[in-house]
């Protein structure tokens, strides 16, 4: 029996679906294109489009098998959703994933040493923290920011922290444009909150150099994806 996930727009796939995740190659050839010319993808989209798919169980295995980016083809990816507070939690993912280690390992001083740096450098410490690290030359660094969108909508939260989010564009924008250095971002928004951009100037011309849009997976895609999971499961 075909899985409910199986259906795009249910359940989003994950990196373990990605065997039967089918009807958005296009798409994944699309956005490695702009990730080389530009170091950053804005995925936009409306909520159910398939942006959480496309990334899971498209672009990312995608990149681990072997798509050569700027320091060979080896990748270390890591994901974070902004919520209330952006920093913290891009610092929380940057240790927990061990993205910076060859070898994966998750140390929890490293959390501490991250903030200290980002305190301190602010816009140029991502590429400072990276080019210190055991993968500096060695591996690709794909950052995924999922659920963007969330900076506007927390961001009336007394918990919300003041300029966490202006300093996460800044570190971003500022990061994308190195030609040094062979880190990535795929930032995720929704589509109806594409304008609560436009407070954000440090981002706005990457931004428009940069944003691609899901395309409908369409009838057509939905068939395909069907067909390509009763076969696959016999």
């Amino acid at each position: 029996m075909l899985e409910k996930k199986s259906l795009v727009g249910l359940v989003p796939y994950q990196e373990k679906d990605s065997s039967v995740f089918f009807g958005r190659e296009k798409e994944v050839e699309n956005l490695l294109q702009i990730i080389q010319k530009n170091k950053l993808i804005t995925l936009t989209g409306p909520s159910g489009s398939g942006k959480s798919s496309l990334i899971n169980a498209g672009l990312v295995p995608r990149l681990r098998k072997g798509f050569l980016g700027q320091s060979g083809k080896k990748w270390s990816i890591c994901k974070f959703r902004p919520g209330v507070s952006p920093i913290d939690n891009m610092i929380g993912a940057l240790t927990t994933s061990g993205v910076f280690n060859k070898d994966r390992r998750s140390n929890t001083e490293d959390f501490l040493n991250y903030k200290k740096i980002i305190e301190e450098d602010r816009a140029l410490s991502l590429s400072k923290i990276y080019t210190n690290s055991e993968i500096y030359n060695n591996q690709n660094l794909l950052i995924i920011v999922d659920q963007l969108e969330d900076l506007f909508l927390f961001d009336s939260f007394e918990s919300s922290k003041p300029g966490e989010d202006q300093l996460l564009f800044e570190i971003i924008s500022r990061t994308a444009r190195m030609k040094e250095t062979s880190i990535y971002f795929l930032i995720c928004l929704q589509t109806e909150h594409i304008s609560g951009l436009s407070a954000f100037s440090s981002i706005q011309e990457l931004f428009n150099k940069s944003q691609y849009a899901i395309p409908n997976f369409g009838a057509e895609g939905l068939k395909k994806n069907i067909r390509k999971n009763f076969t696959e499961r016999g």
